[in-house]
């Protein structure tokens, strides 16, 4: 049968708009590998001179030739409790949309309450987003935002075991979603998005607490930040496995 040059173009827009509408729907998809990151961090035996570490005590992390291992202490970042230790921040580096995604090489928290390690968009202690995973209550992703030192969270069973898994948050305007992956290359969404701020966190980092143990050690391959260049993809990074 033939179609029009301009049916076709209508043809081609229905079903692409129809593939974004499942992809949202699914929460899943594969990320555009052509980002190039605001920030990458690989960690391979030195750290990028851009971090500051609130709360520095180097007995809790070392570098290693290819990660970071981020002891988790029993410090926490939660509404009156501000004792963490190695809040890793940089500058936001951008004023517009963005994802974090950092790849856990390992991360097997103990079974206390509550050991994890946390992705922060951070402006202070008592105002900031978490995307974290650890043993909270039991193994979980766990999403919130703390404003004027009320915390208000969502969580969703996940257990990665001994297995590497990719970690992840996303800012579309001022809302913002977790992410995860077990390969790199597909992320899913879970538990609620938050609304907070502006959309400007003066700062993005990680961290690793709440571990009355402080036996749980994270990790951590590497950290980046991209820009959003399509809204319509739920997740952005460059990793595709690596």
């Amino acid at each position: 049968m033939y179609l029009p040059k301009y049916a076709k173009w209508a043809v081609f827009l229905l079903l692409f708009t129809l593939t974004l509408i499942v992809s949202t729907a699914t929460g899943t998809v594969t990320p555009d590998a052509s980002t190039e990151p605001l920030f990458r961090d690989e960690f391979n035996g030195s750290i990028d001179s851009q971090w500051t570490i609130l709360n520095q005590d180097s007995g809790y992390y070392s570098l290693e030739s290819d990660h970071l291992a981020l002891r988790a202490n029993n410090g926490d970042l939660w509404q009156f409790r501000n004792d963490y230790k190695n809040l890793f921040l940089i500058d936001n580096p951008t004023n517009g949309d963005f994802d974090v995604t950092m790849r856990i090489i390992e991360f097997l928290p103990a079974a206390e309450n509550f050991p994890q390690i946390d992705i922060v968009a951070y402006d202070d202690d008592d105002n900031h987003v978490r995307s974290a995973y650890g043993d909270i209550g039991a193994r979980q992703l766990e999403f919130g935002a703390e404003i004027d030192q009320a915390w208000k969270s969502s969580w969703e069973l996940r257990d990665f075991g001994n297995a590497s898994f990719y970690l992840g948050l996303r800012k579309i305007g001022d809302t913002y979603f977790q992410y995860y992956s077990t390969d790199g290359i597909v992320f899913s969404q879970v538990n609620s998005p938050v609304t907070y701020g502006d959309g400007t966190p003066d700062k993005l980092g990680f961290a690793a607490m709440v571990d009355p143990s402080e036996s749980s050690v994270a990790k951590i391959d590497w950290f980046e930040i991209t820009p959003v260049h399509n809204i319509y993809l739920p997740f952005v990074s460059r990793a595709l496995g690596g």
